[in-house]
């Protein structure tokens, strides 16, 4: 499958709200407009036959941060998923990043392979409370943080 990583239009984001649809807390069309718009934001499209997935960084000081890393259901496992984000990586490097951080479930095995496989480790696990009824919070743990410094990266 030949695949072109590149900055995400304005025209791309219905594909990519599409993609997102069956996430949890999907990234909408709206959102995604609003966020080509930030001039801290760096929005990727992985293309293949049609849009196959999409990435939403943000970037400043050197430091990038992976919001959101979706692939279409039909194209995961692939290679997809790495070739976007290693191209992903390559332009944020050439922007003058010299770290990504992210987060991720700690549940899900195949991301964190992804990861892994391409230069991340664990750099920790936030605690995210929210506010209960009863005023107390609540902690979720399946969360970990991810950090890479900026090697070239490399998606096999």
């Amino acid at each position: 499958m030949e695949l072109s990583v590149r900055p995400m239009a304005a025209a791309d984001t219905a594909a990519c709200a599409a993609i997102a649809a069956a996430d949890a807390e999907p990234w909408t069309e709206s959102q995604l407009l609003s966020e080509l718009q930030s001039p801290a934001a760096r929005l990727f499209t992985a293309e293949g036959e049609g849009v196959l997935g999409f990435a939403v960084f943000q970037l400043a000081a050197g430091e990038a941060s992976l919001y959101a890393l979706n692939v279409d259901p039909a194209a995961r496992r692939k290679g997809v998923g790495a070739a976007l984000l290693a191209g992903a990586l390559a332009a944020l490097k050439a922007e003058g990043a010299d770290q990504c951080f992210l987060e991720v479930r700690a549940a899900n095995a195949p991301a964190i392979a992804l990861y892994r496989r391409l230069g991340f480790a664990a750099a920790g696990s936030p605690i995210w409370a929210s506010a209960a009824s009863t005023g107390s919070a609540s902690v979720r743990s399946r969360i970990w943080w991810l950090a890479s410094a900026l090697a070239p990266p490399s998606a096999a």
